[in-house]
């Protein structure tokens, strides 16, 4: 599983504030925060 990574839309992300980790992280792979979501509405 090999994500493609926009380095000037990550330090545009980074710019407006936005973090590195977490669920919203500009490092998290989108389909984690997807199923972590999908988890929380499942319990």
């Amino acid at each position: 599983m090999r994500e493609e990574f926009d380095f000037d839309a990550a330090l545009a992300a980074l710019q407006d504030g936005r973090g590195l980790t977490g669920k919203d992280g500009i490092l998290t792979p989108q389909e984690f925060a997807e199923r972590k979501a999908l988890d929380k509405l499942a319990a």
